[in-house]
This record gives structure tokens, sequence and C-alpha cells, in this order.
């Protein structure tokens, strides 16, 4: 139950094609021998894969792997680090007003060659994972204060990932009716 349970996890905090360390390997395939190890219980040499790319363009992705594989294990301490860097780097890019050349440059490559270019930034429902997932770390260590401050981060992170969902809805919708205004004439 709980190599499926970490199948799962794995599957939905990111095995997009987009999120890769290197542009011609997606990530799905360098995952597979992490999922073994895991599937095998050798936690120690997924969490050493994982690490190999946590300083790199998908960080974000490869320090939740690391630390959900880590809450796995029941090393806490490990985990709790790796989650706050994740969520460290989110805020991060959260906090960028403007694309940076780096970006640009990246999504530009991404047409040439394909979407692993793009360096991974993460969904909003891992956004909130990654909270709740620390929360379980808090819980585990007996602490009801940190859970109860993750949980709410968590719930800060998901309204914020629904006002950007509403407000792109809204561009849609908006780019919709302009288009039926352009066709009127």
């Amino acid at each position: 139950i709980l190599c499926l349970l970490l199948v799962g996890i794995l599957g939905s905090m990111g095995m997009s094609g987009c999120a890769t360390s290197s542009v011609f390997k997606s990530y799905t395939s360098q995952a597979n021998e992490v999922i073994g190890k895991v599937q095998n219980g050798n936690f120690d040499a997924a969490l050493t894969d994982l690490e190999k790319n946590t300083n790199g363009k998908d960080k974000i992705l490869y320090l939740m792997e690391r630390g959900r594989v880590a809450q796995l294990a029941h090393q806490t301490n490990t985990s709790m680090a790796d989650f706050e860097k994740a969520i460290e780097e989110i805020r991060i890019q959260e906090d960028k007003a403007k694309i940076s050349v780096g970006d640009t440059g990246a999504t530009v490559g991404s047409i040439a060659l394909n979407d692993n270019a793009i360096p991974y930034k993460g969904y909003g429902y891992e956004k909130v994972f990654v909270y709740q997932f620390q929360a379980m770390n808090y819980l585990a260590k007996g602490d009801l204060e940190g859970v109860g401050v993750e949980i709410r981060r968590a719930n800060t992170q998901q309204e914020w990932e629904a006002e950007l969902h509403h407000k792109e809805l809204e561009k849609i919708e908006k780019a919709k009716v302009e288009q039926g205004d352009k066709k009127a004439y």
C-alpha cells in the first residue's frame, strides 16, 4: 500500500513532460529509477538521486519529491527542510513582478526544442500539497501549532490559486467577447 501511495503522490506532484533536468530526457523516465528504489525500500538511494537536481532549474520539483520520499522514510527533519526550501523557491517565483530574461529564453527555447526547456514552476495543486505535507511533518513531531500554521498556509495558497484561476477565466471570457465584436464588423 505504501508503494502504491508513493507512486500516486509522485505522479500527482509533477510527472509532467515539462519537468526535467535534461532537455532531451523526460522527467518520467528519470523518475522511474527513483520510484523503483522507493518501492524496494531503498529510500537513502532515492534521496541521493533526487538530491542531484535540487539546485537545477527544476529544483522545486525535486525538492518536493525529495521531501515526500524523506517523509515516507520517516526522516521528518530532512522532509521538513526540503519542503521549506521548495516553499521558499515558490515564494521567490510568485514574488517576481515581471518575466525574467531567463524565463523568456527558456520559453523561446521550448518552441525550438520542446517544453522540457521551461524551468519547472509547479502547479497550483502542488503548491497546496507542499503545505499539507509539511503539516503532516509537524503532526509526526507532535507540534499541533505547526500543523495549524501549515494548514492555514495551505488554505491561503488554495485561495490564491482559485483567484488566479478566476482571473484567467475572466481574461478568456473578455477575449471571447472582443473576438465576437470584431467578427460583427
